[in-house]
């Protein structure tokens, strides 16, 4: 799970594991800029689904994890964004 995965390091992160064939789940808050990631990711031979979230919001995280652990089989490990230093 990468969140702030529409720009940046987020971005960047999901296509290098995508080039590495990872499953990624991707959260963010721009569905349209998750999607042409998630093409991108695919078209690099990794597995990728998006969930336009906002990470300040816990029960949408929660379902965002419960999401990824039925599409993907497995429980998520978190990649946290350089974005979020100012919430943690």
């Amino acid at each position: 799970m990468i969140t702030g995965a529409s720009s940046g390091i987020g971005k960047g992160l999901a296509t290098e594991l995508a080039a590495r064939g990872a499953k990624i789940g991707l959260l963010a808050r721009r569905q349209n800029l998750l999607d042409e990631i998630v093409n991108a990711v695919r078209l690099r031979g990794g597995k990728a689904f998006s969930i336009a979230t906002d990470v300040r919001d816990a029960d949408a995280m929660r379902a965002a994890a419960e999401r990824i652990r039925a599409e993907l089989g497995w429980e998520p490990a978190i990649g946290i964004d350089e974005g979020l230093r100012s919430l943690i």
